[in-house]
């Protein structure tokens, strides 16, 4: 028998299926609403980690975001999203 969620652990659980279905949803009109789908996550997720204390969470995504916009800008065309769903 399993124990019941804490109220962390259901939340968590609620904002993965969440986001699983907004992928979902998304993917049916097309990459660039999933693209605006893992941004919106990506923000989510980098606000909840400043609130927790991590400061550099901001500059992590940034770098992220310029290394995407690096290789995008130079022509590589491997900028899909495998694992979108």
């Amino acid at each position: 028998m399993t124990s019941p969620l804490t109220s962390e652990q259901r939340s968590r659980r609620n904002r993965e299926e969440h986001a699983r279905r907004r992928r979902e949803e998304a993917a049916q009109r097309g990459p660039r609403s999933v693209a605006a789908v893992w941004w919106d996550e990506a923000r989510a997720v980098a606000i909840r980690q400043e609130r927790n204390g991590d400061t550099a969470v901001w500059d992590r995504l940034c770098r992220v975001l310029e290394e995407f916009c690096g290789h995008a800008r130079d022509g590589i065309e491997e900028a899909t999203c495998p694992d979108a769903l």
